[in-house]
Formats: structure tokens, sequence, C-alpha cells
């Protein structure tokens, strides 16, 4: 299979749109082989090229599957919630990137705990974060996941002992909406985390986000299983929540660092 077909296979564009992309990349292919060049060492891998096009090209591909339709809820939540990772960025509030309103940049946090140097981070590393070393922090976040979803059913739906909150039944059922829908949004966001048409910035905090929602939704589960020292409870799932966020935001990155600082030591030895 040559190259342009592998991209074919991995594109989701339709009609004029991709008649001319695949036209464009004939030509760029042909100059490419021309020139003595493969095509992948250029341009990438296929899949990726072509997720390229779909996002440069506005396709919008229909999920087929129940793992896709949960990324692509989950990618469209992280663009306009889970904030970013620029450290570069000294601004602790940036404006969204799509939408209105602020998001929260976690690299300037980062940076501001002296964890991260402004100049320590670019897109490779970002890249590589993402790709490389993301997949620790997704299963710990989809570990907090799982057990806020179970905390939720066993509390909630499972008649597990819940003493009356002294902030009424109102508020109560508020809590039990959030405890119940938290992990299902969370789950999402962990699946978009895996989408390569969302910058890696985003794709990191998406998972620390929903690694921190779903921490959240834990400790108001266990908040309302015990019948005295719930501010403790609230205290603690709210500074879990937040050290969370950072944590996996911020390992990833400083993994994929370590790594390119040894490929650089070994390099120059």
């Amino acid at each position: 299979m040559t190259y342009e077909d592998s991209v074919a296979q991995h594109l989701h564009l339709r009609g004029s749109r991709r008649d001319r992309a695949l036209a464009d990349l004939g030509e760029l292919v042909t100059e490419l082989r021309a020139s003595g060049s493969d095509p992948e060492d250029v341009l990438g891998e296929a899949a990726r090229y072509a997720a390229a096009l779909d996002a440069e090209f506005g396709a919008t591909a229909r999920p087929r599957t129940p793992g896709e339709l949960a990324a692509a809820v989950g990618s469209r939540i992280g663009r306009r919630m889970a904030g970013t990772f620029d450290p570069a960025d000294q601004r602790l509030l940036v404006p969204r990137a799509l939408g209105f309103g602020w998001d929260l940049n976690m690299g300037a946090v980062a940076t501001v705990l002296g964890l991260l140097r402004p100049d320590d981070v670019d897109e490779e590393i970002l890249a590589s974060a993402t790709e490389q070393h993301g997949g620790r922090a997704r299963g710990i976040a989809a570990g907090v996941t799982a057990l806020a979803a179970t905390t939720a059913v066993v509390t909630r739906l499972g008649g597990g002992r819940r003493p009356a909150r002294e902030s009424g039944p109102g508020q109560d059922r508020l809590a039990g909406v959030m405890e119940l829908v938290a992990p299902v949004l969370s789950a999402a966001l962990i699946a978009g985390s895996t989408d390569e048409r969302v910058p890696s910035g985003q794709r990191l905090t998406m998972t620390a986000f929903a690694g921190s929602l779903s921490a959240f939704a834990l400790g108001s589960g266990l908040n309302g299983t015990v019948a005295c020292g719930r501010n403790a409870v609230s205290a603690a799932s709210v500074l879990a929540g937040t050290a969370l966020h950072l944590l996996l935001s911020y390992l990833p990155v400083r993994a994929a660092l370590e790594s390119a600082w040894r490929t650089t030591a070994t390099e120059t030895l």
C-alpha cells in the first residue's frame, strides 16, 4: 500500500474537500519521491497526517463505536473546559481557545511552584509527554474515575447509608447528580485525550482535569456516608483533586524532559 493510499484509508473528509486534499497530497508525494525522499519520513505517519488534513479542512467524522463517541464528546468538552499546559506563558489564566472565558494554565502553575522553567518545554516535549508518557497518567485518572463511579453507585443507587445533610435535601440531590455525572464526564475526557487532533497541551490537561473532577466526586460521595467529620472529608477531596490536576499534567512532562536529557547526554558522549 502506498503512502497516499494509507492516508486515504484514515481520512474522514468527504466530497470535494477529500478530492482536493488527496490531489494536493499526490503532488507533494510525487515531488518528494522525485527528490529521493521517503514521504513518511518527511510527512510523518499516515494516520497522523490524515488527522491533520481532517483538522485543516474541517472534517467531522461520525463516531462508529461507543469508544469513538466518548472520545468525540470528551475532546469537545476538553477543548472548552480542561485548560492548557504552557510554561512559557506566565499567565495563570489564559483566554479560552474555543468559546468565551478563560482557561487555567497548569504550565504557569508548575513554573510558579518551581517545578519547571519557562523555557523547558516545547511542542516536541509536549508531544512526547502525551504520546509516550501519558499512559500512566490516563491509568491513574481512570482508576480514580472508576472508584468515584463505584462509590456513587453504592451510595446513591445501592441504598448506601447517607445521613441527612445539614444543608437540606435540595443540595443533597444536587450533590447526587454531580457524583453520578462527574465520572461519566471524566471517562469521556480520558477517551478524548487520545484524540491526536487536540493540541498536546490540552490533551495533558484533559487527563488531569478528569482525575481531579473524579476526585471531587469521590470526596462528595464519601462525605455523604459519614455522620461527622464532613468538613475534613470535603477539604481532603479538594486538596487531593487540586494536587492530582497538577501532578497528572506535570509528571508526563517531567518524564519527557528527563528522556530528552538522557538522549542528549548519550549523543554528546
